[in-house]
């Protein structure tokens, strides 16, 4: 998909599936600022990860807190969710209103 359709400045978010040491799925939501290159090339900053807290409170507490520190800025999460990019196909524009 062409980044002309993305607004220079603009946050989208987006989902990433992150998979634990025991193979479980977690849906983790990301959130990226949007930067046209013009003569350089694009790109995209990491904002901002998410874990739904109604599943973390399924979750047993070990896990939960596990997922919800690795989603600060400089975790596990974080950092593996960084290296992947946004799924530019799946992205959808923040609306902060």
């Amino acid at each position: 998909m062409g980044s002309w359709i993305f607004k220079d400045g603009c946050h989208y978010e987006c989902t990433h599936w992150w998979h634990d040491s025991e193979d479980n799925d977690y849906q983790i939501t990301a959130v990226w600022q949007f930067e046209r290159g013009y003569d350089i090339p694009d790109s995209w900053h990491l904002q901002d990860v998410e874990f739904d807290l109604g599943s973390a409170r399924v979750l047993a507490n070990k896990h939960a807190d596990e997922i919800l520190s690795g989603c600060r800025n400089g975790g596990n999460i974080w950092c593996w969710v960084e290296s992947q990019g946004p799924d530019e196909i799946d992205l959808k524009e923040v609306d902060y209103s």
